[in-house]
């Protein structure tokens, strides 16, 4: 199987744990020692620790929620290392309970081969903003402070 597949099938698996809100299926898809950084910032190192914080999620502010991916791109690093960057897309269910907003965002996700499979070593999830303007002048550099 071509890595560019086996991302496919990741993300397809990783989606589909997170539809069904099942933080055992979403966490399987971790190296036992992953870490993971949601959207809020939280680190969660190592796979049960993935389990328990989606589980948390999963219960409570995510419990509405349906996630599709949007636009997929891959980074190989080596034969045996990608980087693979996920936009996606945050909806509300239709059976849903309370407000879920509607959010995109991305996750980085580092893959790695481990024997005949890949598998998440590390992942960010981050929601999306637009790109920060150019400056207007001529001679400022982002991030002087200006005149």
């Amino acid at each position: 199987m071509t890595l560019s597949s086996q991302a496919g099938d990741i993300l397809k698996e990783l989606a589909q744990a997170f539809n069904s809100k099942d933080a055992m299926a979403f966490s399987e898809l971790f190296s036992a020692d992953a870490e993971f950084v949601n959207v809020r910032g939280a680190r969660m190192r190592g796979r049960e620790a993935i389990a328990v914080g989606h589980a948390r999620s999963f219960a409570t502010t995510l419990a509405g929620s349906q996630l599709s991916w949007t636009a997929v791109d891959t980074m190989p690093l080596s034969d045996d290392v990608t980087i693979c960057h996920a936009h996606w897309t945050r909806k509300r269910r239709a059976d849903a309970k309370g407000p879920v907003l509607h959010v995109t965002g991305i996750f980085t996700l580092v893959l790695h081969r481990h024997g005949d499979t890949w598998e998440i070593a590390a992942a960010t999830n981050v929601e999306e903003v637009a790109a920060p303007e150019p400056p207007t002048s001529p001679n400022i550099l982002p991030g002087s402070p200006g005149p």
